[in-house]
């Protein structure tokens, strides 16, 4: 028999079915968040050592149609897809309910900001370049 009026001092309440304190529980990180900045950062530094490698194969003019450029090509499509689905999950991340959305702002903002200064990268390659 439930005591009537509620005890507010007793172990449960009225209140714990997604009342009031439901906003003072701690919330988890969001798994897309968290999944958004790891691939973020991996595809970053990725992209780093891809671009080390560039301007190292382009001091030893190397031919276009070596496989040394095909694999450097394919590394950088691949890095290029990791980053678009970092920024994918950061997205979806964001609109995940009762969650931190601190990891899903943080992979967000570095696969958006790699991204652009990738493809800044590749225009000013097709300015010179061409």
């Amino acid at each position: 028999m439930p005591d009537y009026p509620p005890n507010p001092y007793s172990q449960s309440s009225a209140y714990d079915n997604g009342g009031p304190k439901r906003a003072y529980q701690e919330l988890k990180h969001s798994g897309f968040g968290i999944v958004s900045f790891l691939l973020s950062l991996v595809s970053g530094l990725g992209m780093v050592v891809l671009i080390v490698a560039a301007v190292v194969m382009e001091s030893e003019n190397l031919p276009d149609d070596s496989p040394q450029l095909m694999l450097l090509g394919f590394g950088v499509i691949g890095i290029g897809l990791m980053e678009l689905f970092a920024a994918i999950f950061g997205f979806v991340a964001l609109f995940q309910p009762d969650r931190k959305k601190i990891f899903a702002i943080l992979g967000l903002v570095f696969s958006v900001g790699a991204i652009l200064l990738f493809g800044g990268l590749v225009i000013l390659g097709l300015m010179v370049g061409g």
